[in-house]
């Protein structure tokens, strides 16, 4: 991938005497919170060089799986969603069904499932979007995944998270799955939405 050099300096990459245009494959910069252009590219259109640091390829694991409702798409999940893609190079989401969602918490979710998915979708941290096909037990939808990392909010730290998921830590440690916990962002949710309409 490019790196395009304008009038400012790539702050990774030592510029003198090259052209414009350089190789920046190790650029630890990838996407531009503004404009939105990915893959180790610094936009020299964005007045604001809001740029988000990931760890470079080589640090980071291959596949994070996390899954989740993520109805009425909010900040809070931008938030999650970005701390995932900084530690893997795709993120996949594990999205519940309407069905289930009616049966877990008692009513439909406000946005049906499948513009829940194309919202995702249109994330630029999320990589894809399947269907949680177990319902409670999330474990065949993660081995359709076959992950290195699932990652889940750390408002999860101090509850029983593989029991809700009905997985152990074992049966993680057996097929070297991590679980990693992601800040939660305090303050927004899709609960917390629904309140204030």
């Amino acid at each position: 991938m490019k790196c395009t050099i304008d009038d400012m300096a790539c702050p990774y990459v030592d510029t003198s005497g090259m052209d414009k245009t350089v190789e920046c494959q190790d650029c630890p910069l990838s996407v531009c919170k503004k404009c939105g252009h990915q893959n180790h590219e610094i936009c020299n259109t964005c007045e604001n060089m809001a740029l988000l640091v990931l760890l470079p390829e080589k640090k980071r694991v291959d596949i994070l799986y996390t899954g989740g409702t993520f109805d009425l798409f909010h900040a809070g999940h931008v938030n999650f969603l970005r701390e995932c893609k900084k530690i893997a190079l795709k993120v996949i989401v594990s999205l519940n069904s309407d069905e289930f969602v009616l049966r877990y918490k008692g009513k439909y979710p406000v946005i049906p499932f499948e513009q829940r998915k194309e919202v995702l979708l249109s994330c630029r941290y999320v990589d894809d979007v399947i269907l949680n096909t177990g319902d409670e037990d999330s474990k065949p939808a993660i081995l359709s995944v076959n992950p290195d990392i699932i990652a889940v909010g750390d408002d999860w730290e101090n509850r029983d998270y593989c029991s809700q998921m009905q997985f152990t830590h074992e049966w993680l440690k057996e097929r070297n799955i991590n679980l990693k916990y992601i800040p939660y962002t305090a303050g927004v949710s899709s609960s917390e939405i629904k309140n204030r309409i």
